[in-house]
């Protein structure tokens, strides 16, 4: 189900609104002289932000499971190798999309 707000967001990421109920039809643009995006618009601008979050999803599964910085530090100094071996490892399992 399309989020109208984050999809207006990504039309109009300047825009002060106010959504009501999650309906194109309780969308409220404020202090401005815009339109309200057509329904296939904001469809649109939806697909979209799916398609960057995906794309993002990535980098927060590899953030998730990276050791603390301190702990990456150490492993630098005792054992480079071991660090290399551990990003990599955390990199191959959360491939960058194409």
């Amino acid at each position: 189900m399309m989020e109208h707000a984050r999809a207006l967001k990504h039309v109009l990421p300047n825009c002060e609104f106010k959504v009501e109920n999650n309906s194109y039809e309780g969308i409220t643009l404020i202090n401005t002289d815009e339109a309200v995006p057509s329904q296939s618009t904001l469809e649109s601008a939806w697909e979209e932000v799916l398609l960057q979050e995906s794309r993002n999803r990535y980098k927060e599964m590899r953030r998730n499971e990276y050791p603390p910085i301190g702990e990456q530090l150490d492993m630098i100094y005792h054992d480079i190798d071991s660090w290399r071996e551990t990003i990599n490892n955390i990199k191959a399992k959360y491939p960058k999309p194409e």
